[in-house]
């Protein structure tokens, strides 16, 4: 996983408020949504390894329908920015948070990682890696060394 900062940002309480009316009579869009997640659900429970091709397929398929739910979800940057994570080999992605801006999170195979950092050189790019400690936000800076410090 690599989120990507899009170099935008939001207060997503507006987003919500906006977000919210839209939905009303977008109930096929919610229940595709919700069996995306279902569907999810029986790949991660399933014996052996980890299918991760078909997790970002079913994040691709949801991330679709989440932006027919309100225009304040995604906008053209974020489009193309989404558009550009799949060319350059991820499998799917979504915007995290209300939407509008913030960090795009995109699932990749490893061996593309580098082929998508490149193509998103000027963006703030952060590799996500999931582990035995939990969650941990890891800095670099010019004056310290990286250190894990436990969220």
């Amino acid at each position: 996983m690599l989120l990507v900062f899009t170099n935008i940002k939001r207060r997503a309480q507006e987003i919500e408020k906006t977000k919210l009316p839209a939905m009303r009579g977008r109930s096929p869009a919610l229940r595709k949504i919700h069996e995306c997640c279902r569907e999810a659900l029986k790949i991660f429970e399933a014996p052996g390894s980890l299918d991760v091709s078909s997790i970002g397929r079913l994040l691709d398929e949801s991330w679709q329908r989440k932006k027919s739910l309100s225009e304040s979800v995604s906008n053209e940057s974020i489009d193309r920015m989404y558009e550009l994570g799949k060319r350059h080999g991820a499998y799917g992605g979504k915007i995290l948070g209300a939407g509008g801006g913030g960090f795009l999170l995109l699932l990749a195979p490893p061996d593309r990682h580098h082929e998508l950092k490149k193509a998103f050189t000027g963006y703030h790019i952060l590799d996500v890696e999931i582990g035995v400690p939990g969650s941990e936000v890891i800095f670099n800076t010019a004056a310290a060394r990286s250190h894990p410090i436990p969220l």
